[in-house]
């Protein structure tokens, strides 16, 4: 009689946040990949604010990408043990835009203050090109 006894180890990945990397790596390895190249890459933030996740998939709905927080990146998962925010620009971040949207909330769920700031926001933008070595050609 022989007797066969197993053990499965169910195995998650970790979720990571990298820091540290340029803008250009953020922008141009991270977020947009081969055959798109960032130009005029522009951050309004905290360098800390930045992160490139990966291991997300038990967390997020993506496994890998671009972390843009208002918080310490690596604070993405609320850890115990926080880290400080040193370079997030706290009341000194403005965006009238954001504003007019936190400001309309107020009536969607029936309550009437009102909201004076956003805080600690961080901002990237950037110009496409598409690199592509294909022609197209146009249909009949």
């Amino acid at each position: 009689m022989v007797s066969s006894l197993g053990f499965v180890k169910e195995t998650q990945a970790q979720l990571e946040v990298e820091t540290g990397l340029t803008l250009e790596e953020y922008v141009n390895d991270i977020l947009l990949g081969s055959g798109i190249q960032a130009s005029n890459i522009t951050y309004q933030g905290g360098t800390n604010q930045l992160g490139y996740l990966t291991g997300g998939d038990d967390v997020f709905s993506i496994s890998s990408g671009l972390v843009l927080s208002c918080d310490v990146a690596e604070n993405l998962e609320c850890p115990t043990d926080f880290l400080a925010c040193d370079g997030c620009l706290g009341t000194g971040f403005s965006d009238p835009d954001l504003l007019d949207i936190a400001n309309s909330v107020p009536g969607m769920i029936g309550e009437s203050f009102s909201v004076s700031s956003v805080n600690d926001g961080c901002v990237l933008e950037k110009t496409l090109k598409i690199i592509t070595e294909q022609v197209l050609e146009a249909g009949p």
